[in-house]
């Protein structure tokens, strides 16, 4: 989803390259969970994954 289209039941509003400060409570944005579900990819966790050496030390893949 580009810049999250289709993501929020109300969409962001870009200028000049910023996202406008949405006026709503909290945060100020609602997300469309039927949309989130849709869009989820299992590969995406994969990002996110860290090996470990045997002392604890990060390692690269």
């Amino acid at each position: 989803h580009r810049r999250g289209e289709g993501l929020f039941k109300t969409p962001l509003v870009f200028k000049d390259g910023y996202i406008e400060l949405p006026t709503a409570p909290g945060l100020g944005v609602d997300m469309d969970d039927d949309a989130l579900e849709a869009a989820r990819d299992e590969t995406f966790r994969l990002r996110g994954m860290f090996w470990h050496e045997d002392d604890g030390s990060f390692a690269d893949f």
